[in-house]
């Protein structure tokens, strides 16, 4: 909280303030006051499109009014509803348990092949988070078919064989679960957040997703029905476009990564969403990380009685995947445009790297290499040049796919500025390749990056992310322990020979969104 700039108050303090609020409050006045928000002129039609509305107002007003000569009937009498996948079969056997504990971490392993990662924590009361991770995400995937990813939420709004999401909602009403759908570079994964005593009800939930999914075709309609306007929506700026088309363009129009046409979106049935699902999310192994508020114990039952009672799965599987290639360099950027404002463009330079595990201890001097070309863009844009806009600045280096990284600079900027940009950052990539940087400049660069590390490692969503594959990949829990202290061995002379590695001109590879006009 104190790095976070947020005062705290106690829960007497919030008692006492809830209570001197409600002080001598009667239902009567609620309810006065419930009939006069209600009172007024209205309703308020509100109507977003893309095209105008032939009519205009006239238009929407009189469907507005035609509509109110529908009959509206009363809804039927809901009928009452049990949750059908309290049992998966007999509790499965724990055939291995493991203490990591440096990092106060267990591992278990049964024997149906399931395997849990459990880190209890006290970061946050009463929040206990869940991934389930299944196969091997878009590794599995051919690379010249379009990935249905867009539409993988249609899974967990389809509901399940017995009950519909609908239902689902109601008869769990009084519990708090959660689940929803990612498709991953190297896993399928259903998540979930909830509360110990609740634990129990979120491993049932996402083991019934795992066990009989429903596939019901209207929830795949309700997706692909709203991803008809999304390309309007994301040409409505310079940053929709970037974020539309930048990981397609990134992974060399790989299919795994591109953005689906308008066409693809329509033409895509929920036979093609399925066949990319249905398989791995079967058959393929499931790793579960449960990190929270709750303790080994609790965690193993849970997923015992879930999981871990489903027939048997392979253990671990390594599938053949198609390799993932960075763009060429570009001479001139690449031009992508936009139908929005025409004072709003975006320039943006990337240099290819590598993995994470081709050396650990270089992708932690290419992070700092990151921090420091973050400084160096926002002293000569903001500070020498007067801008009100910043620069962004990211390093990305894959646990996952061979030989796959890059460190990228970007800004958001009047097209007029663009040359000027991509000029800035080739001068700034060269100085930075030429010339060592002071321990003051290093100092400034390296240690923001410890702090956020620092925050993150207090919060439970930073270790259901770097908890996954432990079991399986043990360099990852090698990379866990030495984030910190490797980060901290880096010196501006590594920072120099990482820039002479990466930030080469000749290895740029650059993009521009302009204004359509």
């Amino acid at each position: 909280a104190t790095a976070d700039n947020d005062v705290v108050t106690s829960p007497a303090q919030d008692l006492a303030l809830f209570e001197e609020a409600v002080d001598g409050l009667e239902a009567a006045t609620v309810s006065r006051a419930l009939q006069e928000a209600f009172q007024g002129q209205g309703p308020l039609i509100f109507l977003a499109t893309p095209t105008m509305v032939e009519g205009g107002e006239a238009a929407v007003l009189s469907a507005y009014e035609a509509a109110r000569q529908t009959e509206v009937a009363p809804p039927a009498a809901l009928s009452a509803v049990e949750w059908p996948y309290s049992q998966f079969g007999a509790p499965g056997k724990v055939v291995e348990t493991r203490d990591v504990a440096d990092l106060d971490t267990v591992f278990v392993h049964f024997d149906n092949g399931v395997r849990l990662t459990i880190k209890p924590t006290r970061f946050q009361d009463d929040e206990v988070l869940v991934a389930v991770h299944v196969g091997d995400g878009l590794q599995s995937l051919p690379s010249d078919t379009q990935s249905l990813a867009w539409a993988s939420q249609a899974l967990v709004e389809g509901g399940l064989g017995k009950i519909t999401a609908e239902d689902m909602e109601r008869v769990l009403a009084s519990n708090v679960y959660g689940a929803r759908l990612r498709v991953g570079d190297d896993a399928f994964t259903l998540s979930g957040s909830t509360r110990p005593e609740d634990l129990d009800v979120q491993m049932q939930v996402l083991s019934a997703y795992l066990a009989d999914p429903a596939w019901r075709t209207e929830a795949f309609a309700r997706i692909q029905a709203a991803g008809a306007t999304i390309h309007e929506q994301y040409e409505a700026t310079a940053g929709g476009v970037l974020s539309r088309d930048l990981s397609g363009l990134l992974h060399s129009g790989d299919r795994r990564w591109t953005f689906p046409t308008k066409a693809e979106i329509a033409q895509a049935t929920p036979d093609d969403l399925k066949a990319q699902l249905a398989g791995p999310l079967s058959g393929a192994p499931i790793e579960v990380i449960i990190v929270g508020d709750t303790t080994v114990e609790k965690a193993t039952d849970a997923v015992a009685r879930t999981l871990g009672a489903l027939p048997a799965r392979a253990d671990v599987s390594r599938p053949e995947a198609a390799p993932v290639v960075f763009p060429p360099p570009t001479a001139t950027p690449v031009r992508r445009t936009h139908k929005g404002r025409a004072d709003q463009s975006i320039g943006y330079v990337a240099w290819p790297s590598t993995d994470f595990f081709a050396d650990p201890q270089a992708a932690r001097e290419a992070a700092v290499l990151g921090e420091v070309l973050r400084l160096r863009l926002v002293e000569e844009l903001r500070e020498s040049q007067g801008a009100t806009y910043s620069p962004s600045v990211n390093y990305n280096h894959s646990y996952v796919w061979t030989g796959w990284g890059y460190i990228s600079a970007s800004v958001e900027i009047p097209p007029e500025g663009l040359d000027a940009f991509f000029t800035d950052v080739a001068e700034i990539a060269d100085d930075l390749r030429r010339n060592p940087i002071d321990e003051d400049e290093l100092e400034r660069a390296r240690q923001p990056r410890l702090e956020r590390i620092e925050r993150a490692r207090v919060g439970n969503d930073y270790w259901l992310s770097e908890l996954a594959r432990t079991q399986t990949d043990p360099r990852r829990l090698e990379a866990i322990r030495a984030v910190i202290p490797g980060t901290e061995r880096v010196t501006a002379a590594d920072v120099q020979r990482a820039a002479e590695r990466i930030l080469s001109p000749d290895r740029a590879w650059k993009i521009e969104v302009v204004p359509e006009s």
